[in-house]
């Protein structure tokens, strides 16, 4: 039999219904902001920035200079001229954050520090308005008043929530209504991808504009197949939500929006939407195991009583719209999962299904298993006390985790955004120390380790050893450390001891008559002070092992004594020998050794030689910058040349030597050297 369009039919006769509203004259109530809740201000206390597009206006009164914002205007010191909402007392624009549900009225008073939103239906947009002051006239009496305006104000940025995100119909279409979950209104549009699924916006208000609710009006069907249509709600910061409708046909079906659902691994209940024509009584679900049960819910009633607060249809009174007759079916699986801790995913089938078997679908959940991860597991820190972090990635909640240390010198200060940040205290110890932080779930045997290494202190010591002669003497050192705590803990010899003043270490010793040595050690550290003390000063005389001479220098543990040898010329031929070496003599009297009768060549280093007798060896002509300098007031030679023709000298430096040489056949006193 052919079935008439009439709800198609009835639409297309309705007539527009009028709107009542309430009229507040200035300083009415209604300027003390809604009452009975609502909503429309964020901290009103609290200074919020202007919003972006923000509007300053100089908004003169209707009988001053009639300025309008679109078609609101001031008169008689009240807003007119669309729907107003005052919201109180405000610290600017950006504190009118959403928009109320209840106290509109087609007049509110102006006051200055006050926050409102108003709707022009002619436009069909809101506003919030902020008064920053009044403009007062020179002769006395108000002009107007400076306001901030943004529009259109879009309110509340939020997704749209519902409950019923599927719905089936027979073949002989209806209607249903859908409020939404959200406490505020949110501004969207609604849209319908088959021609025979109409949708409305709808509203639970007393103000038909102040949508909280979509009426859909399904066609009957021609078709004995069963279609689908997918209403999309798009709010005004284009966040989506979609509600899959279903006009079956003759046959009975069973439609799972999805065929797969994948999960997390915390514990959870959730909710998969389906579409039947069957009564709840014909429907079951089988399958899940141990850690996923299931079970059906049918969503109808709670949809329909909900649906019965919509009070307007589009801009029409509800009773008037024959779309909305409340026939739809609305299902759902409710599915409970326990929490996977374990380290491998998992999955379970679940079936739903008509009590004959005729009819069935099946989908699968997919539960992710726990991970715990952080780019590097190895953490260096240094010895002062402090408070790093570190971060990790998981997909569990915070709080299915715990965060633990094993060391009581370390401590966790925090976890959260999976990040863990702890106090390390100032390692003091003298070594490098080592704790572990483990991250673990409350169950299972998954875990994350960080560990962490905090240096040792560092010092360190301007002289790690000191000399001195036979005399009794003192030398300072400076000792730096990280954490400003050493401390000398001891002397290995009564006649070396030692004071300090801050950073500063004094070492001193008493008269020596023997070679000895010291040891300074510290507290908790490794690093120790060695201190010598020679037999010897310079000016004695040295007789050591057939070895005697002049101690000549004495100084960071290089010694010298010498002798002088008598006078001779460098050489006896201008030959460019490669013996250049400015600081070690030796180096020099080691390739002049290698010359073929260099004892006739070279006569001053012969004579230097020659005390290398009976057993005795390293004496030689010291280096032109090496200790101990001349020794009396008379040139003497250094081992150092400079060219073919010169040689540097050591003693008097004269200004008409340029460079600081001689000529290599000039005869020249010859001090031989001796290191000990």
């Amino acid at each position: 039999m052919k079935k008439k369009n009439y709800l198609w039919s009835l639409l297309t006769m309705i007539i527009v219904g009028m709107l009542s509203v309430s009229i507040v004259s200035c300083g009415g109530d209604d300027s003390d902001g809604p009452s009975g809740g609502g909503g429309g201000s964020v901290n009103p206390g609290g200074s919020t920035a202007d919003p972006a597009g923000t509007v300053t206006l100089a908004m003169r009164n209707y009988d001053n200079g009639r300025t309008y914002l679109d078609n609101i205007y001031i008169r008689n010191e009240n807003f007119q001229g669309a729907m107003f909402v005052s919201l109180g007392a405000v610290k600017g624009l950006g504190n009118v954050s959403t928009i109320p549900t209840v106290g509109w009225a087609n007049q509110v008073a102006v006051v200055p520090g006050y926050g409102y939103v108003a709707y022009d239906n002619s436009k069909g947009q809101f506003y919030r308005i902020y008064v920053v002051d009044e403009i007062g006239g020179t002769s006395g009496g108000v002009l107007g008043a400076d306001i901030k305006y943004q529009k259109p104000f879009k309110g509340s940025d939020e997704t749209i929530s519902i409950d019923e995100k599927a719905l089936s119909f027979s073949s002989n279409g209806g209607g249903q209504s859908i409020v939404f979950n959200n406490k505020n209104i949110i501004l969207f549009d609604v849209t319908s991808d088959q021609s025979w699924c109409k949708v409305y916006k709808s509203s639970t208000y007393d103000n038909y504009f102040l949508y909280n609710a979509v009426t859909i009006s399904v066609d009957p069907s021609s078709s004995t197949s069963e279609e689908s249509a997918i209403v999309t709600l798009t709010t005004a910061y284009k966040r989506t939500t979609s509600i899959k409708v279903t006009r079956a046909g003759a046959s009975p079906m069973i439609e799972i929006d999805e065929q797969e659902h994948e999960i997390t691994p915390s514990e959870q209940t959730f909710k998969i939407g389906f579409s039947s024509n069957l009564e709840m009584s014909n429907l079951k679900v089988e399958g899940g195991n141990s850690w996923l049960t299931a079970k059906i819910i049918d969503g109808s009633s709670s949809m329909k009583v909900k649906a019965n607060r919509v009070k307007y249809i589009g801009n029409k009174v509800r009773n008037q719209v024959s779309a909305d007759n409340n026939s739809a079916k609305s299902y759902y699986l409710e599915m409970t999962a326990k929490s996977n801790y374990n380290q491998s995913n998992r999955q379970a089938t679940i079936t739903v299904k008509s009590n004959d078997g005729k009819v069935s679908k099946t989908f699968v959940v997919k539960q992710q298993c726990a991970t715990l991860s952080t780019s590097n597991k190895e953490l260096s820190i240094s010895a002062k006390a402090q408070s790093p972090s570190f971060s990790f990635t998981t997909n569990l909640s915070q709080a299915d985790l715990q965060v633990v240390s094993n060391a009581s010198w370390l401590t966790i200060n925090s976890f959260t955004n999976q990040t863990v940040t702890y106090s390390a205290s100032a390692n003091d110890t003298g070594k490098d120390r080592k704790a572990e932080i483990t991250i673990t779930p409350k169950e299972g045997n998954l875990k994350l380790t960080v560990a962490v290494t905090q240096a040792a202190s560092k010092m360190s010591l301007s002289k790690a050893a000191l000399y001195f002669d036979r005399n009794n003497g003192n030398q300072t050192i400076t000792v730096t450390e990280d954490l400003n705590k050493w401390e000398v803990e001891s002397s290995s010899a009564t006649w070396c001891t030692y004071t300090t003043n801050g950073n500063a270490l004094t070492i001193r010793v008493t008269a020596a008559t023997q070679d000895r040595q010291a040891t300074i050690k510290f507290k908790n550290r490794s690093e120790v002070i060695k201190v010598y003390q020679s037999k010897y000063a310079v000016g004695d005389t040295y007789s050591e092992n057939g070895v005697t001479g002049t101690v000549g220098y004495m100084q960071d543990g290089l010694n010298y004594i010498y002798k002088d040898v008598g006078m001779a010329v460098w050489s006896t031929e201008n030959v460019a020998t490669g013996a250049t070496d400015q600081n070690d003599g030796r180096n020099n009297m080691s390739i002049i050794k290698k010359i073929a009768n260099w004892k006739e060549l070279y006569p001053a280093f012969a004579l230097c030689d020659a005390l290398n007798t009976n057993g005795v060896t390293g004496w030689y002509l010291s280096a032109y910058k090496e200790p101990p300098g001349q020794e009396g007031s008379s040139n003497t030679w250094s081992s150092t040349e400079y060219n073919s023709n010169l040689v540097y000298f050591k003693g008097v430096t004269h200004s008409y030597y340029n460079p600081h040489c001689l000529n290599k056949n000039q005869k020249f006193d010859v001090v031989a050297v001796h290191r000990f």
